[in-house]
């Protein structure tokens, strides 16, 4: 698993042009990945890559970075499929975090300069925060980042209390691992989660490289050439029971569909019958 995490001092900036600076924000960490990673010196090969975008904390703090997925090697040039030397060692985290502040900078003045001008010309000069750990064979890191991809925040489930002025949420401290009560007045509640809802139709989850509906040719050669097959599900599937009536529990009898917004053909209509 690969994170690539937002400086401070550009938070407020991407905050408030949400659209434009996440978009950047996937398109220029995927790239650095992949330059690196073409790099002959470090794998050699292209990336096949999901990336997640996350904005919070356990507090609900504002906190923008991605998290990828990335299978441990990549496709070679001459069609080979090629591993680092090294299995404890992926990608130089130094260079990926210079290679994504510069291509960061280049895109978002080419973007838009006016908003550029407005970001602190110190931003350009620290170091970004990229962190690289082994995730196993992936299930744990896919089990991880799923929780996130169909909610926002928090859960119910964390909410341990609200009476109307105060909201108190649970979250896990990541020094101890104990979990913690945080009491939030209302008012702040509501302004952490909502800073977190995204722009409407945007992507939170992408994929990249032999992993992207555009690599599925590169895709099946490396599972050829890894000699991997699914795995079949031999189980014998058990018929699902016919819906019934909510009332008297009888079995519903279908006469007919009709697509969504359009009322039921004429025939339909008689067959249909009407209660009180």
């Amino acid at each position: 698993m690969i994170t690539f995490t937002v400086p401070d001092a550009l938070r407020e900036v991407m905050r408030a042009n949400q659209k434009l600076c996440f978009n950047l924000l996937f398109q220029c960490s995927s790239q650095a990945l992949q330059e690196v990673a073409a790099d002959p010196r470090h794998l050699g090969g292209s990336l096949g890559m999901i990336g997640v975008l996350h904005t919070w904390t356990r507090q609900l703090v504002y906190h923008p970075h991605i998290h990828y997925i990335v299978p441990q090697g990549g496709l070679a040039p001459n069609g080979a499929w090629v591993r680092g030397k090294d299995p404890d060692y992926f990608l130089p985290v130094r260079k990926l975090s210079v290679k994504m502040r510069i291509l960061m900078q280049a895109a978002m003045k080419e973007a838009d300069r006016a908003l550029y001008d407005t970001i602190p010309n110190g931003v350009w000069y620290e170091n970004w925060n990229v962190h690289i750990s082994a995730a196993g064979r992936g299930e744990e890191a896919v089990d991880y980042l799923s929780r996130y991809v169909c909610q926002t925040a928090l859960s119910k489930k964390r909410i341990l209390a609200d009476d109307g002025t105060h909201v108190t949420i649970e979250y896990t401290d990541s020094k101890t691992g104990e979990r913690c009560p945080l009491k939030l007045t209302s008012n702040e509640f509501v302004r952490r989660f909502l800073q977190h809802v995204l722009p409407k139709r945007f992507k939170r989850v992408r994929y990249f490289g032999w992993l992207s509906p555009a690599g599925h040719k590169r895709l099946t050669r490396i599972q050829a050439l890894l000699d991997w097959k699914p795995e079949l599900d031999l189980k014998p599937t058990e018929p699902r029971p016919a819906p019934t009536c909510r009332q008297c529990e009888g079995e519903l009898i279908l006469f007919g569909s009709w697509r969504y917004g359009r009322g039921p053909p004429q025939l339909l209509k008689s067959a249909i019958p009407l209660y009180d």
